[in-house]
Formats: structure tokens, sequence, C-alpha cells
């Protein structure tokens, strides 16, 4: 059974199961990966990984669930079809929980601990002296932007369950349709902060060149939810841009554009 690590986690790979193995737990990430397992089996069947077992206090914890056919898209020409077929189960996954049922999850971590001490915490890290002056130009922005942002009314909020992460390698084509895995970060959500957190992942905008009008536009958004993407879209890509400070190397090139991606979001357009 070969062994995959990730940051933070480890998998064990068989035929027909993986276990995974967490390196951290301090966000209950093990309960909350199990808990997804077992509601979308029982929601949305298909749609991720079967959950077969688990020893959620072992040290480490580790969940053992069902293989899922395909490859990961991360690394892969993403086409028009790829972006349907991820579309279709982002929409699946996030209709899938019912009402009566979502209320009762815990929310999202991000959303848990508050988006603006999130943000606050980034406006508050020192900007670098030696930083490029785009670099530069971005932190200010971002900060400037948060001092006068005011989150979204909440009464435009879509309460979806949602997986917290928009890495693509978490998007399994098997050649007909997407299958989703990886649900450590998982929660109560809204759909609008969702689909941001896709739009302005690195793994699709800088490595997959993604482009991100396309994506959205595969979703049908109201004038109020579209604008709360664009606010939820601003808050990542400060996000990003703060966790490549210090990058050196190729990584050098990725925080430039990283600053240039959320320059262009944070102009009224949003068009990035």
């Amino acid at each position: 059974m070969p062994v995959r690590a990730f940051a933070t986690h480890d998998i064990d790979v068989g035929d027909h199961e993986v276990v995974k193995r967490f390196r951290s737990w301090a966000r209950d990430e093990q309960r909350r990966e199990w808990h997804a397992l077992t509601m979308l089996d029982a929601y949305a069947p298909g749609l991720a990984p079967a959950p077969l077992g688990c020893a959620l206090d072992a040290r480490p914890p580790h969940v053992r669930m069902s293989r899922v056919a395909g490859c990961p898209l991360a690394g892969q020409v993403v086409t028009a079809v790829h972006l349907d077929a991820a579309a279709a189960a982002i929409d699946r996954l996030h209709a899938a929980v019912p009402a009566e049922v979502l209320g009762a999850v815990r929310p999202q971590p991000w959303l848990a601990a508050g988006v603006r001490s999130r943000l606050e915490s980034y406006a508050a890290v020192r900007r670098p002296d030696e930083a490029d002056r785009v670099v530069r130009s971005a932190l200010d922005a971002a900060v400037q932007w948060f001092v006068h942002a005011a989150e979204p009314d909440p009464g435009t909020l879509t309460p979806v369950f949602g997986q917290g992460d928009g890495n693509l390698a978490n998007y399994l084509w098997d050649g007909r349709r997407v299958r989703l895995v990886d649900f450590e970060d998982s929660g109560r959500s809204d759909r609008a902060f969702e689909l941001a957190a896709v739009a302005e992942h690195l793994s699709v905008w800088h490595d997959a060149g993604v482009d991100t009008a396309a994506l959205l536009a595969r979703f049908e958004l109201t004038p109020a939810q579209a604008a709360r993407v664009l606010f939820f879209r601003r808050a990542f890509g400060f996000f990003w841009l703060v966790k490549l400070l210090g990058a050196d190397g190729d990584r050098l090139d990725t925080l430039r554009r990283q600053a240039l991606r959320l320059l262009a979001v944070l102009d009224t357009s949003g068009s990035a």
C-alpha cells in the first residue's frame, strides 16, 4: 500500500480503500472529515469516498474510506468539459445536505473564526522592506480595502455544506464526472465563500490557468450573491499574498503574480 505525504496528512492508498492519517488535528480535522463522508454517503452517494471506519481519538487519528476512481485535475490541462463536471460536483455538494441537518453542522473553520478576524491578522503583518514594489503596493491596497470594507449583507448568505478547500488536487476526474476528496476543512458554509475559495486557489488560476469568469459563469448567482463572491475573492487573495510572503526562488514569481492578481480583484470590476 503506497504512502503519499501531504502537508496535513499522509495517505495510504490500497487497491480498494484509502487510509488518511492526520499529521495535525487541532481543529478537529479528523472529525470534520468523518462527518462529511458519512453525511455525503447518506445524501449524495458516489460524490465522495464512502466511509469505511475510523479511529478519531488515536494518535495520530485516521479515517478509512473507499478508493475513488479518477485522476486529480491538478496537473492536467483543464478543459471546458472538466469545468462543467467540477461545477456539477460543487452544485451537488452544496445542495446535498437537507436544511434541517445542515443547521446542526459545525461552521467551516474560516467562518467559525470570523472572516474579519482573519483579515485583521493579515492586515497586521509587517510589510517587508525588501519586497517587490508590486507586492508592497498590493499589501497596502489590501489593507486599505479591509479598513473600509464591510462584509456583504448576511441576508444574501446562501447556507451550504462546503468543502472549504478549492485545491484542484481534490477534484478527481474519471473521464465522465468529477468526484471530491479531502474534507478536513469542511462544514456549514456560505455558497459565495466556497465559490471564492475555488476561484482564488493557486492551483486553479495560477497553476491550471483557469479563466475565473468562465468558471463562475457556470453558477447561477444573483447580483447580491455575485457581490458577496467578490468580497470573499478579495479576502482569499489577501490570504494568499500573506501566505506567500518570504517566498524565494521560483515562488518569487508566484508571489508577484499573486500581488498583480489581488490588485486586479481589488479594482471595481474584480474581473481578474
